[in-house]
């Protein structure tokens, strides 16, 4: 195989295949000595790397692995978030070869029989790669294969929703939850699913009926900002309305099978904030689906109060202080004031945390 990037390639494509090379160069210094088998030279975030179980298991992963998922238990797949240069990229682990249950398998030693060197590493020759990729598009279901792919469907039944990597952000109006998350979200090679969780946008019609006859909002921001500065709290009922919705919400992301990194706008948070009742709160924080990270996006009132002016600056000032006292201590929370930390500062800060959380 040719060791050069042939010249007629755009300038742009010739780069993203330096940089694909530089991260493949890194990822095998991480494995040391084991041999391991790239799909493919060009991906789009999601790197393909085929080995065996013997082999996986002596891996030492370093601090720039991030765990998703561990799927092996049936269709041998194990994802991971590697963080390269400031980026990061999926990588999916199949273990013993290439397979769907039931439709197709090529074991460690066929892959070995048709992998090719470049660079000091081993990728999948083009033309088996593109046999694979006919097989995987076109193929049937076969008979000699049938038990695997009954025992797939049992296993998918069971671990449907494997771990898939999420971070919520929260805040008040004005903090810079929507843009951080956008730019953040281009950092990652294999795009997150960004899901709003704010009070618009139903899913659920019977909750867009209720908020419909029962929740009347003022247009006008003239009559916003002469509202009275206290906080209303939230009732029982209303908590449950907003819960039911959310669920909603986040039941859809649950059955997304491929989308491994979601990022949510907003979360139950902002709304579990609300609730006076001690009690009622304990209740809906413990049936809160959990995240990874929960970013909590900050200014002072007089900043917030000039990017947004929908409430009254009483009731800014308040708000602020109760999402403060909520989190401050609380764990997996990241605390940013976005009127000292840019755009760019933001985002390096949740990129370095993200590279801590546990595996």
């Amino acid at each position: 195989m040719k060791d050069k990037i042939p010249k007629n390639v755009k300038k742009s494509e010739r780069r993203k295949q330096k940089q694909d090379l530089s991260l493949l160069k890194s990822l095998k210094e991480e494995f040391g000595k084991i041999d391991v088998v790239f799909k493919n030279k060009n991906f789009n975030g999601d790197v393909d790397i085929i080995l065996s179980s013997q082999n996986y298991k002596r891996l030492r992963l370093g601090k720039n692995f991030v765990l998703l998922s561990n799927r092996a238990k049936c269709d041998k797949h194990i994802f991971y978030i590697y963080e390269f240069e400031g980026y990061f990229y999926t990588l999916d682990f199949n273990l013993d070869g290439l397979s769907k249950p039931g439709y197709y398998s090529f074991d460690m030693s066929v892959i070995w029989e048709n992998a090719e060197v470049f660079k000091g590493m081993y990728f999948l020759a083009e033309g088996f790669y593109n046999k694979y990729s006919k097989v995987k598009k076109r193929g049937k279901l076969k008979l000699n294969l049938f038990p695997s792919y009954i025992k797939s469907l049992l296993f998918r039944y069971e671990k449907f929703n494997f771990k898939k990597f999420k971070i919520a952000f929260v805040g008040l109006d004005g903090s810079g939850k929507s843009t951080i998350v956008n730019e953040l979200s281009h950092n990652f090679q294999h795009n997150p699913f960004i899901q709003y969780m704010g009070w618009k946008d139903f899913v659920n019609p019977f909750v867009a009926f209720y908020r419909n006859i029962f929740y009347r909002e003022v247009k006008s921001k003239e009559k916003q900002i002469q509202i009275s500065s206290n906080i209303r709290k939230i009732s029982l009922l209303k908590i449950t309305v907003y819960y039911i919705e959310l669920w909603t919400r986040w039941l859809k992301i649950f059955f997304l099978k491929d989308k491994m990194i979601i990022f949510y706008d907003r979360y139950f948070f902002d709304w579990l904030i609300l609730v006076e009742n001690n009690l009622v709160k304990k209740f809906f924080s413990f049936i809160t689906p959990k995240v990874d990270l929960i970013v909590y996006l900050t200014a002072p009132a007089k900043v917030l109060w000039k990017r947004k002016q929908e409430v009254s600056y009483g009731k800014l000032q308040k708000l602020n202080d109760e999402y403060l006292k909520y989190f401050l201590g609380k764990k997996n929370v990241l605390i940013i004031d976005t009127s000292k930390n840019d755009v760019e500062s933001t985002k390096q800060k949740i990129i370095e945390v993200i590279k801590t959380l546990k595996r």
